[in-house]
């Protein structure tokens, strides 16, 4: 019923609900799932556009109440900090738009840090091993997006680099 679908949209999907049990695994609970950029029609799920199927799931743990983690899915970077679902989020020079990005919230600590991961799915391998291009692909989203506190202004001066790292999956 749903249709041909491309393998490697449907590896992201794969990736995306693999994160996600292992967040709920370890204890965290979803606020609220988010409908936008998915669709749910007679128990079919699909990405519901592929160049749009943005979506940001919230978590929050008992016992950590000023610790939050947030896990976007296809996100986009442009050369401006926008308000939003990632508030704040930028790459330079060009846009980026990693397939997922794991975002904790250190709220408890001073200065507040964010620390982020991203994981992009890449559904071709090269014997046991992502491709160079892939990796390279990695090493250009952790260097390339920024986040911003200044979310909506033409120019920011405060800009952060919250990557810890970049992952293939």
């Amino acid at each position: 019923r749903g249709g041909i679908q491309d393998a490697a949209q449907l590896y992201e999907i794969w990736c995306l609900i693999k994160i996600i049990q292992l967040v709920e695994a370890e204890g965290w609970a979803c606020e609220e799932y988010p409908i936008g950029g998915f669709e749910r029609v007679d128990d079919d799920f699909r990405a519901e556009e592929r160049t749009t199927g943005a979506v940001k799931f919230e978590y929050e743990k008992v016992g950590l109440e000023k610790v939050k983690l947030d896990l976007l899915f296809q996100p986009t970077a442009t050369a401006k900090p926008k308000d939003g679902v990632w508030s704040g989020m930028m790459a330079v020079p060009v846009v980026q738009r990693p397939d997922i990005v794991l975002r904790l919230h250190r709220n408890d600590l001073p200065n507040k840090p964010v620390y982020t991961w991203i994981f992009d799915a890449k559904y071709r391998l090269n014997g046991n091993n992502a491709p160079d291009d892939a990796v390279n692909q990695m090493h250009r989203y952790r260097d390339a997006i920024l986040w911003s506190n200044e979310a909506g202004e033409t120019v920011s001066t405060k800009l952060t680099r919250e990557s810890i790292g970049a992952f293939v999956l």
